[in-house]
């Protein structure tokens, strides 16, 4: 059975999600500002690709099994909401949207529509982190240290958006994630128009977990 994609959003993460579904037996559409032409001769593999500048047409044309949303993050609500409400089921690339009260209405319309929202929080299905979770089955963990740091990239809006996600996916999964976080400190350790570094120490039940993450580092370590 072949499957029909849409894919909102072509930059440097929506290439990368492109050319993994080009690869499979997937029905690809795409919603870019970008030129078709150039697009398609740029694919790595002679295929059949749809591409719409605007997303409405996009939804209204094809007859999509799932959307994947790889826009800018100020768009995702709208974009998200649309799909839903058109019965369709969501990959967003995180973050979700950039407030809090966004993400109640995508999730809520989820529910009511019984239809599945996912987030792209890839490190969960990483060879390493499912080591990692097979070594922590049934032991209680007392302490994480979690660093993620690199130089780059530059965003417009906080590393605490683009990056902590990460990290507090996977404590959450080891610790359980109907289990409440705890912020105990934040300290932004350098800060200019270019991002931060900070560190936060957190708890979830007894499990202290210290937590290091920025964009101004010289050396990238995760």
């Amino acid at each position: 059975m072949t499957i029909n994609i849409g894919l909102i959003g072509y930059g440097r993460w929506g290439k990368i999600i492109c050319n993994n579904l080009i690869k499979r037996d997937i029905n690809i559409s795409i919603s870019t500002s970008q030129n078709k032409k150039k697009i398609l001769s740029n694919l790595p593999q002679k295929k059949s690709v749809n591409v719409f500048k605007n997303y409405k047409l996009m939804l209204k044309d094809t007859n999509l099994d799932g959307l994947i949303i790889a826009s800018p993050p100020s768009t995702h609500e709208e974009i998200a909401i649309a799909a839903l409400n058109s019965k369709i089921p969501v990959l967003i690339e995180k973050p979700i949207v950039m407030k809090l009260d966004g993400v109640s209405k995508i999730f809520n319309l989820a529910i009511k529509k019984k239809l599945p929202v996912l987030v792209d929080y890839i490190h969960l299905y990483s060879p390493y982190f499912n080591r990692i979770q097979k070594l922590c089955k049934n032991t209680k963990i007392l302490k994480i240290v979690s660093k993620a740091h690199s130089n780059g990239p530059i965003r417009n809006y906080s590393i605490l958006w683009d990056w902590l996600p990460h990290d507090l996916s996977m404590i959450r999964s080891l610790c359980g994630n109907t289990n409440k976080l705890e912020i105990l400190d934040k300290i932004i350790v350098k800060k200019n128009k270019f991002g931060m570094n900070v560190k936060i120490k957190a708890k979830i039940n007894n499990t202290i977990i210290y937590i290091s993450v920025g964009n101004l580092y010289k050396v990238k370590k995760r």
